[in-house]
């Protein structure tokens, strides 16, 4: 049989000769074999093709995660690509290729091609569409105080530009059901509520934000709900219609493992007449006289990684993260030194765990776990740690580091 190595050695971009990308593992009946295959381990395919140095306990993707190699190797071929004749590729097979990736993110969220725009990161996103909401003097924007410092960017700019008003709703730790949030934000909501602002999947305790039924009491009121998708896709399925959302903004490069800048947003078409940047001005294209010149390589293998994903199923990852989730906490648990803050039901959470220390100060324990080869989150506004159990991710990653953080915890 095919060692699993080889394999993707021969499936990365250009090795396979035309068409100009046959794709990582889409379509590819070898892989979908190996899928089926109860002697062979998807993860563990991939967890080999990562290029962490060795004995390194990856647990912070919530921040930035890892590359495939096989996708590092088909962007720096398609860069090689590129170089050998720029103008030609770029605004040829390159452009046409990065174009097909809005084709590739609308499917794997639920929505059209015409909805989707390319950005650079989640922040970026953010920003594009609370820039372009028509804000008063007075105008609320319903937040949380657990967001990530990029959410909060675009209202402190309308609070300082435009007089608007940003309430942060102080969330539990942890949330211990849906009713909790739901009562929590519609006690928030006023008539002078314009735009609530939440993150999908929390930076600070993994929280799965219950967006569909929020857009059931934003909706009828006519309030924009933009969502901070920057920590769910790559760990819990995302549907865009599903999850009542006007507006969602994500990431590729944390736990979809994609290229590093690469992003897209999400803007409900009945929305897109309130939405005028510069940016968009010559259209959502991936390029357009607008947009400028755009790194094609990045691009295109950002849609490649969401195919990886597809590949494997999202929904087979996000059944994978959540039992990693659950083995993790039940390993913390038996540490008395620290508190899970993180949500325990399923139906609210995802691969983050995240943890109080009761007694040592984060910053030492991080550094300690660190120079140990365990590389986990500090959590600056807090005395907590964070860790991140992706697919890649397996049972003794989360023993070795339970095992060093009791030491670490005790000593």
């Amino acid at each position: 049989m095919t060692s699993r190595r080889k394999f993707i050695r021969r499936s990365s971009f250009g090795l396979l000769g035309a068409p100009l990308l046959p794709g990582l593992f889409q379509g590819n009946q070898e892989f979908r074999k190996l899928l089926d295959d109860p002697g062979q381990d998807p993860f563990e395919i991939l967890r080999d093709e990562l290029l962490l140095e060795p004995g390194l306990i990856y647990m912070n993707t919530a921040t930035l995660g890892p590359t495939p190699k096989s996708i590092v190797d088909g962007v720096l071929d398609l860069t090689g690509k590129l170089e050998k004749n720029p103008a030609v590729m770029n605004w040829g097979e390159l452009g046409k290729e990065m174009e097909n990736t809005r084709d590739i993110i609308a499917q794997s969220v639920g929505c059209q091609k015409d909805e989707v725009l390319l950005t650079r990161n989640t922040t970026e996103g953010l920003s594009l569409v609370i820039s372009q909401i028509d804000l008063k003097q007075g105008d609320e924007i319903l937040t949380t105080n657990h967001e990530h410092g990029g959410g909060y960017l675009g209202p402190e700019y309308m609070v300082k530009h435009r007089g608007a008003i940003m309430k942060k709703m102080k969330l539990p730790l942890p949330v211990t059901s849906k009713q909790e949030i739901l009562d929590l934000v519609e006690e928030n909501l006023t008539d002078r509520t314009k735009v609530v602002l939440l993150s999908h999947v929390s930076t600070v305790d993994g929280l799965k934000m219950p967006l569909g039924e929020i857009s059931q009491l934003t909706r009828p009121k006519g309030i924009f709900l933009l969502a901070d998708g920057a920590q769910a896709p790559g760990q819990v399925e995302v549907n865009v219609k599903e999850l009542g959302v006007d507006a969602y903004a994500t990431s590729g490069h944390k736990w979809l493992l994609g290229p590093k800048e690469t992003g897209y947003l999400y803007i409900r078409r009945e929305k897109q007449s309130m939405f005028n940047p510069i940016f968009t001005h010559s259209g959502f294209q991936a390029y357009s006289a607008s947009s400028g010149t755009r790194n094609a390589a990045n691009i295109i293998g950002l849609g490649e990684t969401i195919k990886m994903h597809d590949a494997i199923g999202f929904d087979r990852i996000g059944r994978r993260c959540l039992r990693l989730k659950g083995y993790c906490q039940d390993k913390l648990g038996d540490i008395r030194e620290l508190k899970v803050i993180s949500p325990t039901s399923d139906d609210l959470s995802c691969g983050i765990v995240s943890v109080d220390l009761l007694d040592k100060k984060n910053g030492e324990v991080a550094t300690e776990l660190k120079n140990r080869g365990i590389i986990v989150k500090l959590l600056p506004n807090y005395n907590a740690l964070r860790f991140s159990c992706h697919i890649f991710n397996n049972e003794g990653d989360i023993d070795t580091l339970c095992e060093n953080l009791d030491e670490i915890l005790n000593s």
